[in-house]
C-alpha cells in the first residue's frame, strides 16, 4: 500500500478540520521563524534559477515566502485540501517522475515531513527528492530534532 492510499484519507481530514487562518496549525509558522531561516543556507547552494519544489507544503505558508525568491516555485502535499498548488504522493515514483520531467532539474524544499511517513515511505520519498533534483538540483531536509 502506498502512502497516498494509508495517509490521504487521515491528511484530508486534518486539513478539512483545521482552523482557517496563518498559524492556526502548529507547524505553520511565520516564514520569517522558518524559511526565512532557511532560505540563506538554500540559496547558498543553490543559484535559484531552476525550479524549486517545496515537498509536503501543507497550507503553502512557506511555499509563498519561498516564490518571493525562486522564478518558480511549486508546492505539492498529499491533501489536496492543504494545498492549493498540486496533489502529489511524493513516495510514489509515476507522479513524481512525471513532475519531473515537466521541470526538469529542480532544487527541493522538504520541511517535516519524512519523520511522519513509515520506513518504507521515507525511502520512497528520498528517492522521489533524487528524481526532482537530477543532476543539477540541490535539496535541503529540514526535520525536528529528537528533543522537539
Amino acid at each position: 500500500m502506498n502512502a497516498l492510499t494509508e495517509y490521504a484519507d487521515a491528511w484530508e481530514s486534518f486539513w478539512r478540520d483545521a482552523p482557517p487562518g496563518a498559524g492556526a496549525v502548529l507547524w505553520d509558522a511565520a516564514p520569517e521563524e522558518v524559511a526565512a531561516l532557511h532560505l540563506p543556507l538554500l540559496l547558498s547552494h543553490t543559484p535559484g534559477t531552476l525550479p524549486l519544489v517545496d515537498v509536503g507544503c501543507g497550507n503553502g505558508t512557506q511555499t509563498r515566502f519561498l516564490a518571493r525568491h525562486y522564478a518558480r516555485v511549486i508546492g505539492v502535499d498529499l491533501s489536496g485540501t492543504a494545498v492549493e498548488f498540486r496533489r502529489l504522493d511524493a513516495a510514489d515514483p509515476a507522479p513524481v517522475g512525471k513532475l519531473s520531467e515537466e521541470l526538469g532539474d529542480a532544487d527541493v524544499y522538504l520541511r517535516g515531513v519524512l519523520h511522519q511517513c513509515g520506513p518504507d515511505d521515507r525511502a520512497r520519498i528520498a528517492a522521489s527528492v533524487a528524481t526532482l533534483v537530477g543532476r543539477h538540483g540541490r535539496a535541503l531536509v529540514v526535520e525536528p530534532a529528537r528533543a522537539a
